[in-house]
């Protein structure tokens, strides 16, 4: 095998495992405590949770997030 033939090779190797690895597109769904729903380069959700339990004295807080923004390639413009 030449130098040309291993350099076309690991560039063929390195093209396809870049492929594999790439980042997976935005999906729409629950993870956890937020909700995204993504329509094209779209993108909304709600991020919502609570903690804490007034019967055994902890302290009680909640968040609620509402969301919105633009997507563009493996990144996110989102405004709360």
């Amino acid at each position: 095998m030449t130098v040309r033939g291993t350099s076309l090779g690991l560039a063929a190797l390195l093209g396809a495992c870049g492929a594999v690895a790439a980042e997976p597109a935005a999906r729409s769904g629950t993870y956890g405590s937020l909700t995204l729903a993504v329509s094209g380069d779209a993108v909304a959700g709600v991020f919502a949770e609570q903690r804490g339990a007034a019967d055994v004295g902890a302290p009680q807080f909640s968040c609620l997030f509402l969301l919105r923004g633009t997507l563009a390639s493996s990144r996110a413009k989102v405004e709360t």
